[in-house]
């Protein structure tokens, strides 16, 4: 991981190695207990974030944030989605504050918006034994609140 901090901002850059997973083995209820290995052929990946801040006064800070994060599977040739972890690239926004309220006491809160780039899924495991067939695409809202003392 590579980041760069100043006094203006953060920037980060990570290369992750998900292809040295080779595989995932479950056991679950779905698979009437028996075990279910999956290759992965997860790729590996690039992730980067930028994150401007801009102090206001001593008390204020406010920030925002983008990310950009590729997912470990080749899509539409990916692993299955049931032993996977994310199907697609994501995106990555944040604003927020923090207030100093006093020296030893500083409140952080904020809102965060995660995308979920389209993708479709077309993928079996286990032989057969679970099977899925769709398309995928959301968003995740969060509000956040920290103290920090």
């Amino acid at each position: 991981m590579i980041s760069i901090i100043n006094g203006g901002g953060d920037l980060t850059l990570e290369y992750e190695q998900w292809s040295k997973i080779q595989s995932i083995q479950v056991m679950s209820v779905a698979t009437l207990g028996r075990k279910v290995s999956q290759i992965t052929n997860y790729r590996d990946t690039w992730n980067i974030a930028i994150g401007p801040h801009v102090q206001l006064n001593p008390q204020w800070r406010l920030y925002g944030a983008f990310a950009f994060s590729q997912a470990p599977a080749d899509i539409p040739n990916h692993a299955s989605p049931v032993l996977s972890l994310s199907e697609g690239d994501e995106y990555q926004y944040v604003l927020g504050a923090n207030y100093q309220y006093r020296k030893d006491v500083s409140l952080k809160f904020g809102y965060g918006l995660t995308v979920a780039a389209d993708h479709s899924i077309h993928s079996s495991a286990g032989n057969g034994l679970i099977t899925a067939n769709g398309n995928g695409k959301g968003t995740i809202n969060a509000l956040f609140f920290q103290v920090t003392a």
